[in-house]
């Protein structure tokens, strides 16, 4: 039951979030995104070293404020977990000039495998660092916190491709 109060506090939050500063159709600018990178798992004092991949989806208004939802897998040998997120973001708007577009990011985060599940939320931020007009290579940290499980805490360094 702790696990659905979290995954609805996310919801709600989320919703919240971004129902303030919804992107009007004609003013939306959306891009994908694939990431990969190491991360470190903290629980209990211990960490470990895991691995984390995957990819999503952004949609902001020309103001910046917008919305993202990312599925990916963490994880390390023949343990792996399949990762949701549903997140508000803030991108910075870039001028027609501009090479560099800074991010933050944050909301609801859910694991699910064989095992079970954890729900918690994360933050983080980065930047795309645009190369072509369509495609910028993207730079993050995000942090994932499981108060599901106790104090665990996953944090990951992104590196990865971003195209509009």
């Amino acid at each position: 039951m702790a696990g659905f109060s979290s995954a609805l506090i996310g919801a709600v939050t989320f919703a919240g979030l971004v129902g303030f500063a919804p992107p009007a159709a004609a003013q939306a600018r959306g891009q994908g995104f694939v990431y990969g990178g190491p991360t470190t798992l903290m629980e209990g004092g211990d960490a470990s070293r895991l691995s984390t991949f995957g990819g999503g989806g952004e949609v902001a208004a020309r103001n910046g404020a917008g919305a993202s939802i990312e599925f990916g897998r963490l994880g390390i040998d023949s343990l792996w977990v399949n990762q949701v997120s549903l997140d508000a973001m803030y991108q910075r708007p870039s001028s027609s000039r501009g090479a560099v577009s800074h991010f933050v990011v944050g909301g609801y985060s859910g694991f699910f495998s064989s095992e079970g599940n954890a729900h918690g939320f994360n933050f983080g931020g980065g930047a795309n660092l645009w190369v072509r007009p369509r495609v910028a290579v993207r730079l993050e940290v995000r942090d994932h916190v499981l108060p599901s499980e106790g104090s665990a805490q996953a944090l990951s360094f992104r590196f990865g491709v971003t195209f509009r």
